[in-house]
């Protein structure tokens, strides 16, 4: 019942995109439009087109980018729009699937498959694979302080080792600032091409936003190589490449695949490993259901704090402010 509503939302959603195309080019104000899926790929290609183009969100800040289902509205801001930039790597299908339904007007730029991305392994643990439905088969990561959400896949779990380890490319790209750094560059070359009498404006903004983007990674690394504490228990698999990058550790997760609830026994082998741990606190993500955390930290007496992968929200209305919130969250429990 479920797949057959999600099958009449896209039906309308290509009904109104169609009633719509006729309406192609510059939205209003007259700006040409490009949309963007989730808020870090939007706060920097917005700063990058400055007054030059419109750039329009997709994914409402505090809604969850694995299950997201489009509206109607969605569809009447992509109608306008040249260029949509997206993470891609499976993370914001969504978001492809409506932009294609606008018609072969709109390029699809796949931020994360143009970037130096790595392949992460979930580190979950338990060895029974039962912790929730649908999990994905168990394979070797490439980087032991990565972790990885491969909720989109269907396998059995044929895991009989203490660990499972879920491994793919990890979408979460913009968590590495030098990555994010990248995405910068791939946005200003798009914008660039499709908009070339305003190259110039765009390749001024992206340098200014690269330093300050220079200046946040250096901070960042300044201040994680001041942490105490090295290991951490985040609730999902998003922060591989910042572990990564920041010299972190992740030892579990606990709800490897967003929206999927962990079972009882999983959960009590997430606080086993704890036990044999540092780790100090643990952390929700504003866009999932924040009850596992909670359980687990009072039961562990541990401390509960927010990492946000997304941001958007208040105090965190810019890619760097979402940075530096994480930073301060973690410092919280970790120095």
């Amino acid at each position: 019942m479920a797949g057959r509503r999600l099958g009449w939302v896209w039906v309308a959603l290509a009904v109104v995109t169609l009633a719509l195309g006729c309406k192609k080019g510059a939205g209003s104000g007259g700006k040409e439009v490009v949309v963007a899926s989730i808020f870090p790929v939007y706060d920097l290609t917005r700063r990058v087109a400055g007054d030059a183009v419109r750039v329009e969100l997709l994914l409402p800040p505090g809604r969850g980018v694995h299950d997201y289902q489009p509206t109607t509205k969605d569809a009447r801001r992509v109608a306008g729009a040249k260029l949509a930039f997206l993470v891609g790597l499976e993370l914001d299908e969504w978001s492809g699937k409506i932009i294609e339904s606008a018609g072969g007007e709109v390029k699809l730029v796949e931020l994360g498959e143009r970037v130096e991305r790595k392949r992460f392994a979930t580190k979950t643990v338990g060895g029974d694979g039962e912790h929730h439905e649908g999990d994905s088969g168990d394979h070797d990561g490439d980087d032991d302080h990565g972790d990885h959400d491969d909720d989109h896949a269907d396998k059995k779990d044929d895991d009989h080792d203490a660990h499972h380890h879920h491994d793919g490319d990890d979408p979460h790209v913009w968590l590495s600032v030098p990555l994010a750094m990248e995405m910068v560059d791939v946005i200003t070359a798009e914008l660039s091409s499709a908009y070339p009498s305003h190259k110039q404006t765009f390749e001024t903004n992206a340098a200014a936003l690269k330093k300050e983007l220079a200046a946040l990674h250096y901070e960042i690394k300044d201040e994680t190589a001041k942490f105490k504490r090295k290991q951490l228990v985040t609730f999902h698999g998003s922060f591989g490449y910042f572990a990564s990058e920041y010299g972190l550790d992740i030892v579990a997760v606990i709800e490897p695949y967003p929206g999927k609830k962990p079972s009882a026994a999983y959960l009590k082998e997430v606080l086993s490993t704890v036990a044999k741990t540092d780790v100090k606190a643990l952390y929700t993500e504003p866009q999932l259901a924040s009850r596992p955390a909670e359980v687990l930290a009072n039961e562990a007496k541990l401390e509960l704090h927010v990492l946000d992968p997304v941001g958007g929200l208040e105090g965190r209305e810019s890619y760097a402010a979402t940075m530096r919130f994480n930073l301060e969250a973690l410092a919280r429990s970790m120095k």
